[in-house]
């Protein structure tokens, strides 16, 4: 600082004067080199060594120097303003031109001074909006946490708020991200719909309350029930007078007898009070799996009345009950499955303080049962422009004739595509390649993309190999039925040669049956007895591959399900304009429900009418554009075709249009801001979803640009990253992308040792 202001004085010819940084950068502007900071906007920052300074001019004047000033100096990558505060310090001003988290480095001869760099979030004038957005704001499953983002970028100061409404209580966490989010979980205890408030300064925020539908499909339940009755002793000899003045009720072999009912006086302290109940025990907010957990409920002095108690969870929870007859009860429960287990305990029919519990289960589960096979895959043969390009998949179940494909060159040229069925379910993907690169490939079955769609097909070298690039999708990876076969598709095509291993972890032992087509993908099968939770592991060179591992519920044999038939089901819908479609039981026995899921995760019921004998209309609603799901069930079970889907209104929105390019899809380095471009120019109107996983958090933001959006993230720790694209829940071809982060150094003069920035 010192030799700044001799330098500035000798300038000035020892004026005072008040300048700015900006000053000094347009003072040296045409000397080419600098001798001090200056503010230069998206500039990473990086040591300068100056030197010649002798030969700066300033009005064709040589300042004098007769030696080379080594100061390191930092650009800053902030607009900033020096402020000599007169007393030894120095204040620096910036004007932010962005939200998010700023990074402000100060050094001193190259040295950061205490306490740098700084870090800050920048917010907006209060004009913004706080948003919310996850998928616990539309559906859940109880006994599982639901999960959602509050944003508050933007929105200025205010007080934020949530409560949760519903058929049970659920507990509230949330976590501060320190970047404008906060993320919200809450533990439903019960199925039903929920509301979901979200506040802000005492204000409803967009869409609040929002109703979240939460199931309980696939937990098991078990009760018990304790009966308590009033004793009352008559006093003395009691004559017809007195029994008349009482309140009971003597029946003989169901008459009243004679002058019943009787009027009995109950005192206050005899009344069931369940507030009075007291319970204790870890057992009410732990568990273990095998063992007996073991809580006390003391009824004492809470009057008469009967107790309840029910458990539901991962599986059917047995329950003791030792009653020592002064009113105090030990209670225990022995699940057999790890996770979260509702206990439900009610006196005189209201629920005890502190109920529903929620319990934590840890330990082993006695009947999860596991398979795994392991096949090794040989590397696709090598295709090149000119010749045929196949890509299989199998879909039973439906005809070729609604079938459509499309492939996209990397110049972004799109022809339609040959399919073909190779036999029963089995079809294949015709196309002859007039480039080098990847193509992308469009499967579409009544203009809905097939499980996997959109898919990558290299034409010539892959550039990438890995667990990364496999895919899998089909009915079998969705959900399935005890007793047969169900099946899905892996695409390993893309990741070269490598070990696939395939398991499978639930109630009852699997039969996995695997099938190569020798292109690049197979057919897996897997059969299991016992209806319940079933999680599928797909590995690659022992790296799980995107999405795994799969959560599927297989339901029990289907029965009389399979009879029955879907007549009439519409090619398309329209918004707020009814649907329906029929369907014939043929001589099946039992109810039938039909359940509407909307694109957005909101779930709604069907009506259903019979209309002649075995069949009946199954109407619906839609209140929004895109693909809806119908699940229908019979006696509990999904026909055979459910769930059905349909494209309501104008839904354009197409993964397979979403290309990403940038320096953030490459080799970044750590602690360095990194951009990339999405574009979704002509992909229509959608969902963009991006998230990363790797070593470390990383710190991400978006904003519109142009052509879409511009993703800017910091990886903090070295090593590879997984980038996860989704377009509408569609990865986008090439997605999830690899990207390797390196330690960022920095070298202060060349040939010197690097040093750690």
């Amino acid at each position: 600082m010192a030799f700044m202001s001799g330098l500035w004085n000798s300038i000035v010819g020892g004026n005072e004067k008040e300048v700015n940084w900006n000053e000094f950068a347009t003072l040296y502007l045409d000397s080419r080199l600098k001798y001090f900071s200056v503010s230069e906007i998206d500039k990473e920052a990086s040591p300068i060594v100056y030197a010649e300074a002798h030969k700066i001019t300033f009005n064709k004047t040589g300042l004098g120097l007769n030696y080379t000033p080594l100061n390191f100096v930092t650009i800053f990558h902030i607009d900033t303003r020096k402020e000599d505060n007169r007393d030894g310090t120095v204040s620096i001003k910036y004007d932010p031109r962005e939200e998010g988290v700023h990074e402000l480095y100060v050094k001193y001869n190259g040295e950061h001074v205490q306490g740098s760099p700084y870090k800050f979030h920048v917010d907006s004038i209060s004009s913004g909006y706080v948003t919310a957005y996850g998928p616990g704001l539309v559906s859940g499953v109880s006994g599982e946490p639901s999960l959602f983002t509050i944003s508050t970028k933007g929105a200025g100061s205010g007080g934020l708020s949530m409560a949760v409404e519903g058929p049970s209580k659920a507990e509230i966490t949330c976590h501060d991200n320190k970047d404008g989010t906060v993320s919200v979980s809450y533990l439903p205890t019960a199925p039903g719909e929920y509301k979901v408030s979200v506040r802000f300064g005492d204000k409803h925020i967009k869409g609040s309350p929002f109703t979240a539908k939460v199931t309980g499909e696939g937990r098991k339940r078990n009760q018990i029930s304790v009966g308590s009755c009033s004793e009352v002793t008559l006093p003395g000899k009691i004559s017809d007078n007195d029994i008349r003045s009482l309140n009971a009720s003597i029946q003989k072999m169901g008459v009243h007898i004679q002058n019943s009912p009787f009027n009995i006086t109950v005192l206050d302290q005899e009344v069931g009070d369940a507030k009075k109940v007291k319970v204790s025990g870890t057992a009410l907010k732990e568990g273990k799996t095998h063992s007996e957990n073991t809580f006390t409920v003391d009824t004492r002095n809470a009057g008469y009345g009967g107790l309840s108690l029910s458990i539901e969870g991962p599986s059917k929870a047995e329950i003791q009950c030792a009653d020592s007859k002064d009113g105090v009860l030990a209670i225990s429960y022995k699940p057999t499955e790890p996770g979260y287990y509702i206990v439900n305990l009610k006196f005189a029919d209201h629920h005890v303080e502190g109920s529903p519990f929620t319990v934590k289960v840890t330990g082993e589960g006695s009947n999860r049962q596991r398979e795994k096979i392991q096949r090794q895959r040989d590397p696709a043969p090598l295709t090149e422009v000119g010749t045929n390009c196949k890509l299989t998949f199998k879909m039973p179940g439906i005809t070729s004739f609604d079938l459509a494909a499309t492939v996209t060159s990397p110049g972004g040229v799109s022809e339609d595509a040959e399919i073909q069925e190779v036999e029963d379910g089995l079809y294949s993907v015709h196309f002859v390649p007039k480039e080098l690169g990847v193509h992308t490939v469009s499967v579409k079955y009544r203009e809905i993309h097939i499980p996997g769609s959109p898919f990558q097909f290299t034409v010539g070298p892959l550039r990438d190999s890995g667990a990364h690039l496999v895919k899998a999708g089909g009915g079998g990876l969705e959900r399935g039925e005890a007793g047969r076969f169900n099946e899905f598709n892996v695409w390993t095509r893309e990741a070269g040669a490598g070990q696939l291993a395939i398991s499978l972890e639930g109630p009852s032992k699997a039969e996995i049956d695997f099938k190569d087509r020798k292109d690049g993908s197979c057919d897996v099968s897997y059969k299991v007895d016992e209806p319940g939770e079933y999680r599928i592991g797909l590995k690659f060179n022992e790296q799980h591959i995107p999405d795994s591992p799969f959560k599927v519920y297989i339901s029990p044999a289907v029965g009389d399900a399979h009879l029955l038939e879907v007549a009439q089901f519409p090619d398309s819908a329209q918004v707020d304009k009814p649907t329906q479609f029929y369907i014939r039981l043929n001589g099946a026995k039992g109810s039938l429900d039909g359940r509407v899921v909307s694109p957005s995760g909101k779930t709604d019921d069907c009506f259903i009418q019979n209309i002649d004998g075995d069949q009946y209309s199954i109407r619906f609603m839609p209140r929004e554009n895109g693909v809806h799901n119908i699940n229908v069930k019979f006696n509990g079970v999904h026909i055979p075709a459910s769930p059905l889907r349909i494209k309501v209104g104008k839904d354009d929105a197409d993964p397979a249009a979403v290309h990403a390019h940038g320096p953030g899809l490459g080799t970044v380095k750590t602690g360095a801001k990194t951009d990339l471009i999405i574009d979704t120019c002509n992909a229509g109107a959608g969902i963009l979803a991006v998230t990363m996983d790797g070593p470390s958090r990383v710190a991400m933001d978006c904003t519109d640009v142009d052509e879409g959006y511009k993703v800017r993230y910091t990886p903090l720790s070295p090593g590879f990253y997984y980038m996860s694209i989704k377009y509408n829940g569609h990865h986008i071809v090439g997605s999830p992308f690899k990207v390797e982060a390196i330690a960022h150094y920095t070298s202060p003069l060349r040939g010197s040792e690097p040093t750690p920035s």
